[in-house]
């Protein structure tokens, strides 16, 4: 997001004066009429040009302004103003690399004004020259230490580049000299939230919604923040209000300060429609804005390979990752040829090592703008890109509303729809999208035969368990557990937990240490359901494969809900930990029951909280029949189709394969089930 007031030198023609002072006025109807006929007397006036292209820009007619801007540029071509202006047509229009050199022309004729500096900035942005970029806001700065936009932008940069630290203090800065500027507070609040501090972040979510009542984004990261570190006062009004502003935007085109966060709305309700109106409100902010780039079957090289792209942040020790690294290893090279497209922070971990030896090529792409990723993919000449992130914390979907290849495929990261026609595909499965549910999805829903979620069958189990006592759990007793994120957990099912462990004595349950104030809050709750917080054991986070071997000491798994377990499912099963479920409407509470059906334990899924807590119980109270279901997972752990990798891989790729077809013989997308191969 880039903004910037317009930056003009003084007419000296007395007429030219007076429609100049309509124009500022915000006659534009009037000031336009006047520009013309001025203009039919004066035909080479640059400054007249240059003013009536202002005018163009701000009635969105940019390429109109455009030409004006360039017949001045001719006239006057060491006039800084026009180069200026004529720089900021060209951002408009989306010529980045025109833009930059007009508005190096202009910093070249005026090297001391701040607003060149930001424009230039916003330019280099654009063109992926980041360290340039924010040279130059720094640059603005320094020469007007109030300019309260580059303020914003460079925060914005410095964000986007999860320099969130920074972005914070940057945008601290922004905030006192934008008091009333809703987006400024907005996006200070997501750094504050990114960088640990949830609590002054919600405090400048609070400020936002003062300024904006109506501010879905805002509302949502309150919701999102607050579930994050379960606090759960008044929950049920906030999150009725963000439902409701997320139904009312869905009825027009969004502006951006009303976009709700997908990844927030999925933990709050399981009502599909609310879920594709807010994916929808994103997506229409994302084509608003840019210009796809065309493409005809007829232009695709004949090559004898698919060319893949597989698009993510979290090329990393990370549940995407993890998922995903046996399918793209055991891709079939005879018929694709397989990319990776990474804006993923470089963790140094072994997954990060084993994602980039996986790929046949693996592309660093952080340094790039959306439109900058999207011309590269288009110049790589991909036939199909797989969104692997959606709407989650470092998505950037719009590259895709750019069209860099001619099928677009959401897949994985992000259990829902995109909202967005410029996303042909869906991968699901028959029990995460019911046959019923297809119209709640942008997207043509591709059916593989079992379960949606690829797993590797090689991930590693630590060879030694720490002990009950290391865990911080009693030597005996049963152990309940659930390791998700702490904004999955909703003050209804956390009471069915404590009801559990009151009715079973000894038993404890073991949650995920995931921040301290979530930790505090939830030992909180816990006595105020007349439990002993002590019953109530905090795993920290640790390496994948010692997490991993920690689930020997878990009897069983409590699922969440709207938000189900997704990964930590799996992981879950794949250590022989059994899963109780309670299934909803949405893809995101559908999950679990899809994992569970593809090993053989269907009698686990449950579709009323009641029925939930009913079995939960009655499993905590048999400990004999939990090992019976623990030894059938152990037994089936590798011949199950969850964990058959290479069954997931040839169903998948019949899937691409299908698509390619589709495309090929100019056919628009449509939904199809894959058999089983």
């Amino acid at each position: 997001m880039v903004r910037d007031p317009k930056f003009r030198t003084s007419p000296r023609d007395g007429n030219l004066q007076a429609i100049i002072e309509l124009h500022q006025a915000g006659k534009l109807l009037r000031a336009e009429k006047e520009y013309k006929r001025y203009l039919a007397i004066h035909p080479g006036d640059a400054d007249a040009l240059m003013t009536f292209g202002v005018l163009r820009a701000q009635q969105g007619q940019h390429a109109a302004a455009l030409a004006l801007l360039s017949r001045a540029a001719e006239l006057r071509p060491a006039a800084p103003a026009i180069q200026y202006n004529k720089g900021r047509a060209l951002l408009e229009l989306t010529r980045y690399e025109e833009a930059a050199s007009c508005l190096a022309r202009a910093l070249e004729l005026a090297p001391n004004r701040a607003e060149v500096h930001n424009n230039f900035a916003n330019a280099l942005r654009a063109l992926g020259r980041l360290d340039e970029a924010v040279h130059h806001y720094r640059e603005a700065i320094r020469i007007e230490p109030r300019h309260a936009e580059a303020y914003f932008n460079l925060g914005v940069l410095l964000y986007d580049r999860d320099e969130v630290g920074a972005a914070a203090d940057v945008l601290s800065a922004a905030a006192p000299l934008r008091p009333d500027d809703a987006e400024v507070h907005y996006f200070l609040g997501q750094a504050l939230f990114r960088s640990g501090h949830p609590d002054e972040a919600i405090s400048s979510f609070e400020r936002t919604l003062a300024i904006d009542r109506e501010h879905a984004g805002a509302r949502s990261r309150i919701v999102y923040a607050k579930r994050q570190a379960c606090k759960w006062d008044d929950m049920e009004v906030t999150e009725a209000d963000l439902v409701r502003l997320i139904g009312r935007r869905g009825q027009g085109r969004p502006h951006n300060q009303t976009r709700a966060a997908p990844f927030a709305a999925i933990a709050v309700t399981g009502d599909p429609a609310v879920l594709l109106s807010c994916a929808r409100s994103n997506a229409h902010l994302m084509t608003d804005r840019v210009k796809p780039m065309s493409i005809s079957p007829g232009e695709r090289r004949g090559r004898d390979r698919i060319r893949l792209a597989y698009v993510a942040g979290d090329y990393r020790a990370h549940a995407t990752s993890y998922l995903i690294a046996g399918l793209i290893e055991g891709h079939d090279r005879a018929k694709f040829d397989v990319c990776g497209i990474s804006f993923s922070p470089d963790d140094k971990s072994a997954m990060r090592r084993r994602m980039i030896g996986a790929f046949d090529r693996f592309v660093e792409v952080a340094h790039l703008e959306p439109h900058g990723i999207a011309k590269l993919m288009r110049e790589m000449e991909i036939d199909i890109a797989i969104d692997l992130i959606g709407y989650n914390q470092l998505q950037r979907m719009e590259i895709f509303a750019w069209r860099p290849a001619p099928i677009q495929v959401n897949f994985l990261g992000f259990p829902g729809t995109s909202g967005a026609a410029f996303m042909d595909y869906i991968i699901a499965d028959r029990h995460v999208i019911p046959g019923d549910q297809d119209a709640f999805f942008s997207e043509k829903v591709v059916r593989l035969p079992r379960c949606y979620q690829a797993n590797d069958r090689q991930r590693i189990v630590a060879s030694e368990a720490p002990s009950r006592a290391d865990c911080g759990l009693p030597h005996e007793g049963l152990v309940l557990c659930c390791f998700n994120n702490t904004y999955k957990i909703t003050p209804s099912v956390f009471s069915i937990w404590m009801r559990l462990l009151a009715a079973v004595p000894g038993s404890v349950l073991w949650l995920l240490d995931d921040n301290a104030s979530a930790t505090a809050n939830l030992r909180s709750e816990a006595r105020r359901r007349g439990v002993d917080p002590a019953r109530l054991v905090f795993a920290p986070r640790i390496p994948a494969e010692e997490h991993l071997a920690r689930h020997a000491h878990a009897d069983l798994f409590l699922d969440s809900l709207p938000y189900n377990a997704h990964t930590t499912a799996s992981d879950a099963l794949w250590t022989g930990v059994p899963v109780i479920t309670c299934m909803g409407e949405s893809f995101a509470s559908r999950v679990a029951a899809s994992l569970l059906h593809a090993v053989d334990l269907p009698e686990l899924i449950t579709t009323s909280l009641d029925a939930y807590e009913a079995l939960a119980l009655e499993l905590a109270r048999t400990p004999e029949r939990l090992g019976v279901l623990r030894a059938r997972l152990r037994e089936n752990r590798l011949t199950c189709a969850l964990f058959d990798t290479d069954a997931f891989r040839r169903h998948i790729e019949s899937a691409y394969l299908s698509m390619w077809s589709t495309w090929q013989t100019g056919k628009l997308p449509s939904a199809f089930n894959v058999e089983v191969q």
